[in-house]
């Protein structure tokens, strides 16, 4: 079969459209290998980012990329279609990420997959602070975002930065949807107070 043609040059920051993710990921489900390796060099980096809310494990986020991606190639003609590789990836790797700490680890220490204390959210500020760029909101929200929960932090990173619906999130986080419309609500009521005080 022959491979499909894409002619648009895309930025990192490019949203591809629902009939480019599909096209791409039935040229990969095809066998197409150019196909494939233009998947992984367009998410395998947002990939690595999300994983960093997960674990602060990097060998473990490298690791389970790669057998991702190699599970992906291996199991390529039994994968149903999708509008949005991007979700499609994120679960996946969230759950086989999940999967080998809980293996790992005993029971008790299962339910915080990593601490968040020190993780940065690029470009969260400007979306939660909206049209208020000044250097002094920003670092003010960035102190607020260091007091939220490991899942609100998560959640928050979902929405706002990889822009991904409450339906995905629940898909993602394993959660219903009042469980995201709780965690979103909270977050976004903690920020506002820190900021406030701030």
């Amino acid at each position: 079969m022959r491979s499909e043609t894409y002619t648009t040059p895309r930025t990192a920051t490019t949203t591809f459209t629902e009939v480019e993710e599909m096209a791409l990921w039935r040229a990969f489900k095809s066998g197409d290998q150019a196909a494939f390796a233009r998947m992984y060099q367009r998410y395998s980096r947002v990939l690595y980012g999300y994983g960093f809310r997960v674990t602060h494990d990097a060998a473990l986020i490298e690791d389970s990329i790669q057998d991702l991606f190699i599970e992906l190639w291996r199991t390529r003609e039994n994968l149903s279609d999708t509008t949005s590789i991007k979700f499609y990836l994120f679960r996946s790797l969230r759950r086989r990420i999940s999967r080998t700490i809980n293996a790992e680890l005993p029971r008790s220490e299962t339910n915080d997959l990593a601490d968040y204390s020190d993780v940065h959210f690029p470009s969260v500020e400007a979306l939660m602070i909206e049209q208020q760029t000044q250097t002094d909101r920003i670092e003010g929200v960035q102190r607020a975002l260091g007091q939220l929960s490991r899942r609100q932090r998560e959640v928050i990173a979902l929405r706002f930065y990889h822009n991904h619906d409450y339906q995905e999130i629940c898909s993602i986080m394993s959660l219903n949807y009042q469980s995201v419309c709780n965690l979103v609500y909270r977050a976004l009521d903690s920020l506002r107070r820190q900021v406030a005080v701030q």
